[in-house]
This record gives C-alpha cells, sequence and structure tokens, in this order.
C-alpha cells in the first residue's frame, strides 16, 4: 500500500484456547471438530490454522469446500476426492470405497479433512463427512455457519458426539484492540479501537473490510505513533457486496425489519410489531440476521 499504509496482515488472535482444545483432539486416530458461528467471525481462519497443527502433528492435510453450486450434486464438494469408481446402486459401499481412496492418499499417516461451509453439503458429501468421522486413521475440520438448516449427517456429527463443536463469538472489545493493533503494526487510539468494534460488532470480516475501507479513504491515520480515525468512517463498496450476499433470500418484510432495526436499536419487539406488522423476527435470527429485542 502507498500512503504510509502498513503492509495489513491479519493474525489469528483470541482463538487460543480453541486451538488447545483442537489439538488435544488431533491426539485421536479418528474423529472430528466441528467449527460454528456466525458469518464473519473467522471459522475458516481457525479451520486453516487447525489444518496446519494437525500437518505438524504428522496428518496428510486435504480441504474441500461446499457451495450452492455443488448443492445438487452428489458427491460434488468431494470432487477433486472421488475416485474411478464400478457404479453401483449400494450407497454405503460406494461410501466406503471413497473413504477408503480418501485414506489411501495418507499413504500410511493419518487424513486429516478440512470441509468449508458442511452447511451446504449435499446429502452423499454430507453422508461422507459422517463415515469418515468415523473412520480409522481419519479426522474432520469441518466449518458451519449457525442458523443455517444443515444436512442431517452433518447435525448427527455432534448430535450423536461424534465431533465436538465449538461455538465461535464475535470479538470483544479488547481482543478488536489486540487484533488492530497486530494488523496495523502499532497501538490503537482507544476511542477509534471502540468505535470499530461498536461499528462492527465485533466481526472479523466487518472489521478487516472497514479497516482497508479507511486507510484507503485516508480515514485512518497513524499520528505520533498511534493509529487514529481522523475523520467520519467512509462507506466500504466491499462491505457493501459482503452484506449484499448476506441479504439475499431474505424478502421485503425481512428487508424492512432490518433497516428498522438498523436505524433505531435498540428497539422493543412490541415497537418493531408496530412498525412492521408482518416482523419474523425468528427467521431473521435463524439466519443470524437479527437482533433480540426486550
Amino acid at each position: 500500500m502507498g500512503f504510509g499504509w502498513p503492509d495489513v496482515n491479519w493474525p489469528l488472535v483470541g482463538r487460543a484456547a480453541e486451538l488447545k482444545r483442537a489439538a488435544t483432539l488431533l491426539r485421536a486416530d479418528r474423529g472430528a471438530i466441528v467449527l460454528a458461528g456466525a458469518a464473519g467471525v473467522g471459522k475458516t481462519r481457525l479451520a486453516a490454522e487447525c489444518l496446519d497443527l494437525a500437518a505438524a502433528r504428522g496428518f496428510a492435510c486435504l480441504r474441500v469446500s461446499a457451495t450452492q453450486c455443488a448443492a445438487g450434486l452428489p458427491f460434488g464438494a468431494f470432487a477433486s476426492l472421488v475416485p474411478d469408481l464400478i457404479p453401483s446402486t449400494d450407497l454405503l459401499e460406494v461410501l466406503r470405497r471413497i473413504a477408503a481412496a480418501i485414506v489411501a492418499r495418507g499413504q500410511g499417516k493419518p487424513v486429516a479433512v478440512l470441509v468449508d461451509d458442511a452447511h451446504l453439503l449435499d446429502q452423499s458429501s454430507a453422508a461422507l463427512t459422517q463415515l469418515l468421522a468415523t473412520t480409522e486413521k481419519t479426522f474432520v475440520l469441518a466449518t458451519l455457519r449457525s442458523g443455517e438448516q444443515a444436512p442431517d449427517a452433518v447435525v448427527a456429527l455432534w448430535k450423536d458426539e461424534l465431533a465436538e463443536r465449538i461455538e465461535l463469538h464475535p470479538f470483544a472489545a479488547d481482543e478488536v484492540e489486540e487484533l488492530l493493533t497486530a494488523a496495523l503494526r502499532g497501538p490503537v487510539d482507544g476511542a477509534t479501537a471502540h468505535l470499530l468494534h461498536r461499528r462492527t460488532q465485533g466481526n472479523v470480516l466487518f472489521l478487516r473490510e472497514v479497516v482497508l475501507g479507511a486507510l484507503e479513504a485516508g480515514a485512518l491515520r497513524r499520528e505520533q505513533g498511534i493509529w487514529r480515525l481522523g475523520a467520519t468512517l467512509p462507506a466500504s463498496s466491499r462491505l457493501v457486496e459482503i452484506i449484499e450476499t448476506r441479504l439475499s433470500g431474505v424478502d421485503e418484510h425481512g428487508r424492512r425489519t432490518l433497516e428498522v432495526l438498523a436505524l433505531g436499536e435498540p428497539l422493543e419487539v412490541k415497537l418493531l410489531q408496530a412498525v412492521q406488522p408482518q416482523l419474523d423476527l425468528d427467521g431473521l435470527e435463524r439466519r443470524g440476521l437479527g437482533l433480540t429485542g426486550k
């Protein structure tokens, strides 16, 4: 970056307890960890760190990502790992063959498989993920967006105690300040850190986009060795795009409710219902978009 901006690097902070727990669980020959949380809290980032930890412990590491586009394709998420198979109507036998092929990729070493966005898995891939969690010499690291409907086989991972589910929460104010200090490579004005925490609610993805936007606009500057906001936070086009993606599928009534919340929070549920009679706060909460009223 120019204009004296630092080469911003966003390190992993505030997740020491989760990494320590992952290190303990990786000592087993098989099993799974499900990292759950709202969009933008750092699930994939932490999962990648766990995968690096597995590699350091001697695991062969594989990574697949579920997408909405591949959700309708059998084994769509695992397409790159599925070997050539003899056609069979026995799904269990097919699952066992694929699992065996994945184990074979370890060439004698245990295999760690990162499954990103497991809530988007097609049913076949979800069944394979469940089977891998119970297969010798395989360990599954899965990320899951809280509030989204996941396939039954994915839910069974923690419901049937095949996996430990770890819920990731947004950062507290002190963790935001720690992350900003590390990313900007210098101390941050307390009022600035507080404002950025309040604006982003501790969401790491939102924080990153807001900070990059403020740097580009010159609103966030280093003055006498301390980073502080010298102007109003500018709108971030990248953040707008992220939010638009998150709001896809929300109907007109839901969008109106969110607009009222954004402008007037905190609001009581009764007041929201008076302003927006067709309020579906529970639906927004399930999508991780609502704010609980009192």
